[in-house]
């Protein structure tokens, strides 16, 4: 495998240490100086950003410390995804003076915490690092629930359940070390596959940690059917951090999954390891997030609550890619991480503007919006329509991608058959979802006798907007770029793409 052969660069801390050493001194800064502006601040975050990405890009791959961690091209990759999701967030809340600065100040240096310990999770070769870099990642968040509700109910359900997630995820490693004697990914692998053959039959004890880590990891991710906490964070928090959370988030435990199944148990992902295969019972979650989302967004009357069942649909797909153990699967499901990152972003941005200055997400309200503001009916209709999976659109690339990868699996063998059910649920809930949101997307222009909105679109808005849908459409028509990007997620996990 790729990590194994990387040459030693502490060069590859260089983006997280100038991002934590630039938080730092903005941190001192809104201490100390309590005249310093909110926009100061939040543009300052917007620039350390920007050259942390650039360093990521051009700082090379090599082993860290092959113990803990390894910058290889998937790190890289999952490292664009969290810094661009920040740099959106951040830039939508620069739109806004409706808090004080130093509320603003603190939240924007918690979601650059966050931002830091999801890129040392996207470095993590070691169940110890993958388990504190993402706890790291989550404890900012909680914090920023806190300080946007007065209520304690959200915040405090929010840090039980992350507790609790902990909590199997911690009972689940402690089987694998049990087995293996190791924590490091490629060590743990090697000895349960000694032991394995040694024993020929692990037993219960593989199948026990399988459970609980999986457990635990759909349950901090909010998936079907540990749903209900993640959507009342949804209807609670202010949409550019609910963006932060479904894309950035939600991608963190996405890596988390595919580092310690793919990674560290590929050997037990095929039904001839039954019954401690994980392969099915992530096909079977995939599966429910899917159809369950799909049936679930067809009921709603609030965009907000729609957007939810919507996204957990999306992470079905994504899982249905991650299972697909085909040189194309991972690099589909990156794909369809990244094409998420564009059409939500950009999706949630939008309803933001409209909920500001109308105080309203209801469904009724955004019909006939295109008489207050043709661009926004026109630019939100091609987010809704992307997350459809609309042709021309990188929607539809991303299923498209998805779907073959899982066909292809299917045909491998017929012990994988049960891959089609997986890939024709998928596209019977996307042409589901296709005609949902496309009658929302032909309301936005129907006629109406209600009043018109004065909608206003601050600048970096704007730039939000002017990206994320730029990219929704262009990487619809010209997918190759976003493809090859995708395919380094693959060949760090040991698939070799041709």
């Amino acid at each position: 495998m790729e990590p194994t052969t990387l040459p030693t660069n502490y060069a590859g801390l260089l983006p997280e240490g100038v991002l934590l050493a630039a938080t730092a001194i903005l941190a001192g800064l809104a201490a100390f100086r309590s005249g310093i502006g909110h926009r100061v601040i939040g543009y300052s975050a917007l620039a350390i950003l920007i050259v942390s990405g650039v360093l990521v890009g051009i700082t090379g791959f090599g082993s860290i410390d092959s113990a803990l961690f390894i910058n290889d091209s998937g790190s890289q990759f999952f490292k664009f995804i969290f810094l661009a999701a920040a740099f959106f967030t951040i830039s939508q809340k620069l739109s806004y003076s409706d808090e004080n600065r130093q509320l603003f100040a603190a939240n924007i240096l918690l979601l650059l915490l966050s931002v830091i310990a999801m890129m040392f999770l996207s470095m993590s070769s070691n169940l110890v690092s993958i388990f504190v870099s993402l706890e790291l990642s989550v404890i900012p968040l909680i914090v920023i629930a806190k300080n946007y509700n007065n209520s304690v109910k959200l915040p405090q359900k929010f840090l039980l359940v992350t507790l609790f997630s902990s909590l199997l995820i911690l009972f689940g490693f402690s089987f694998l070390y049990g087995l293996s004697g190791a924590t490091n990914l490629l060590m743990m692998k090697l000895q349960i596959a000694v032991v394995h053959i040694t024993q020929l039959q692990i037993g219960v004890i593989i199948l026990l940690a399988v459970a609980s880590i999986l457990s635990g990891l759909i349950l901090k991710a909010g998936f079907i059917p540990f749903n209900s906490w993640m959507h009342r964070i949804h209807k609670n928090l202010p949409l550019p951090i609910v963006s932060f959370v479904a894309v950035a988030f939600t991608s963190a435990v996405i890596l988390a999954f595919a580092k310690i199944f793919i990674n560290g148990l590929f050997a037990f992902h095929g039904p001839e390891m039954n019954p401690n295969d994980w392969g099915r019972l992530v096909a079977f979650i995939a599966f429910i997030n899917i159809v369950f989302g799909t049936i679930q967004m067809l009921r709603q009357r609030n965009l907000v609550s729609l957007m939810f069942y919507a996204n957990m649909a999306q992470m079905g797909f994504v899982l249905m890619g991650m299972i697909s153990m085909v040189i194309h699967g991972l690099q589909s499901a990156g794909f369809y991480l990244i094409s998420f990152m564009f059409s939500a972003t950009g999706a949630y941005a939008l309803i933001d503007i409209v909920k500001r200055q109308s105080a309203s997400t209801n469904l009724d309200d955004f019909k006939g919006i295109a008489k207050s503001s043709l661009p926004i009916a026109i630019i939100f209709s091609v987010f809704l329509m992307s997350l459809a999976g609309l042709p021309l659109l990188v929607g539809f690339v991303a299923k498209f991608s998805i779907i073959e990868a899982a066909l292809e699996m299917a045909g491998l063998d017929k012990s994988f058959h049960w891959m089609y059910i997986l890939a024709g649920a998928g596209i019977v809930c996307a042409v589901i979802s296709l005609i949902k949101l496309g009658r929302i997307a032909f309301s936005l222009f129907a006629r109406t006798e209600r009043p018109q909105i004065g909608l206003k679109f601050p600048l970096p808005v704007k730039f939000v907007l002017a990206v994320t849908a730029l990219g929704t459409i262009l990487f619809g028509v010209y997918p190759d770029p976003l493809l090859a990007l995708a395919a380094r997620l693959s060949a760090a996990f040991g698939f070799i793409i041709e």
